[in-house]
């Protein structure tokens, strides 16, 4: 990995026919997209509002039906391979399970959702690097969904589906994440940001200016779990604020709510931590309003603008940058073509998203690589990306 395309799908068919099934000739193809959010860090599981964009990258599942109820599920790239009862799913995760945790978590809660399961042979492979920020496992977790609804030749609604897959990580995995990514994931089109209200779950499509904008996300090489406790730890802590913060002003809905006058007339009920949390959030709230207004009006120097003090906010209130991440958004300020760099995905580590001038990609990847080796001795490693469309069925002629 990555492979590109079709030999990927090529190799993911020939996996099926391989280990599975001679007869793997009726084997469909599904793919959900990875994401990287433009705006709003931290801000789904508050009730905030977020701005992502899918990219046209992801996970592929090739899938295949059987006659039995049994689920195999196996990866070009990832072990272990699994063979599971789909009448007796696990009830929570298990370690020897690795990264079929989030296959089983979100079929478990399709079931739950009226989807009648049906024996399937599934082979996983794609195109994303794993753990750095631009949701490889809500994209796993989807593609894996659309599979089992496709094989059991039953429709859920896209909604339905992208909860169906915050639910396995929330209450199967054990990641307390919200709706960005699965939204995103599962909701977005080609060539438009998605702006989401996570309080009252409303979207919008926004344009996105493909032709002058270019998408790079670099890779620090720094990897984390979702798991570690550090992710969670901010979504309790988040939780918390809003818990003492409800003592005084009980209408509050979401901790989204919470406004510069609320923070300065509460700051005796929230220790210094959790100060810190607050006025990230309030600080973050408006300014993704501010940016989603931007980009519907074409005023791209200001959505940068915003796009740079979310990083700042995640650094000094959030807590969640690091060096690496910090000295990619400082370089990208240096530079005339950059218009705003931040970090993605939940932090300590992942990749940065930076918006470019179009058809300045090789001088970025130049102004970033080679200093960032030399400064930390590691690898660095910058992707270009569109905003691409959401998860689908990918047609067997077209792949």
């Amino acid at each position: 990995m990555p492979l590109t395309l079709p030999p990927l799908i090529d190799a993911l068919r020939q996996r099926l026919a391989e280990e599975v099934s001679p007869e793997a000739g009726a084997a469909r193809t599904f793919f959900a997209p990875g994401r990287v959010n433009l705006l709003g860090a931290h801000q789904d599981y508050v009730g905030g509002f977020v701005l992502p964009c899918a990219i046209d990258r992801g996970t592929y599942v090739v899938a295949s039906a059987r006659e039995d109820a049994r689920l195999t599920l196996r990866s070009l790239d990832r072990e272990p391979a699994l063979e599971l009862d789909l009448r007796s799913l696990p009830g929570a995760s298990d370690a020897r399970f690795g990264w079929g945790n989030y296959a089983i978590g979100v079929l478990r809660a399709i079931r739950e959702e009226g989807i009648e399961l049906r024996g399937m042979d599934l082979v996983i492979g794609g195109d994303l690097p794993i753990g750095a920020g631009l949701s490889s496992s809500a994209s796993l977790s989807l593609a894996c969904a659309l599979a089992a609804c496709g094989i059991a030749e039953q429709e859920m609604p896209r909604r339905r589906l992208a909860e169906c897959v915050r639910r396995g990580e929330n209450e199967f995995v054990g990641v307390r994440c919200g709706i960005l990514d699965p939204y995103a994931c599962s909701l977005a089109r080609a060539g438009h940001a998605l702006f989401i209200d996570c309080l009252e779950g409303t979207i919008e499509h926004v344009p996105f200016p493909t032709e002058s904008l270019s998408i790079a996300v670099c890779d620090t090489g720094l990897r984390r779990s979702l798991t570690d406790g550090r992710f969670n730890q901010r979504v309790g802590e988040c939780s918390s604020a809003l818990e003492r913060l409800r003592q005084r002003w009980p209408e509050l809905r979401a901790l989204r709510d919470v406004d510069t006058r609320h923070l300065e007339l509460g700051r005796d009920l929230l220790d210094p931590v959790l100060e810190k949390r607050v006025r990230h959030v309030s600080e973050e709230t408006p300014r993704c309003r501010r940016g989603a207004a931007a980009l519907r009006s074409g005023d791209l120097e200001t959505f940068g603008a915003a796009i740079d003090a979310s990083h700042e906010s995640c650094r000094r209130w959030y807590e969640i940058s690091c060096p690496e991440l910090d000295w990619i958004a400082d370089r990208g300020r240096e530079l005339p073509f950059v218009l705003g760099t931040r970090l993605t995905g939940a932090g300590f580590g992942g990749c940065t998203v930076a918006l470019l001038r179009a058809g300045s990609e090789l001088e970025y990847r130049e102004a970033v690589e080679a200093p960032y080796a030399a400064r930390f001795q590691r690898r660095a490693t910058v992707h270009f990306f569109s905003a691409g469309a959401g998860a689908r069925e990918l047609d067997p002629i077209a792949s």
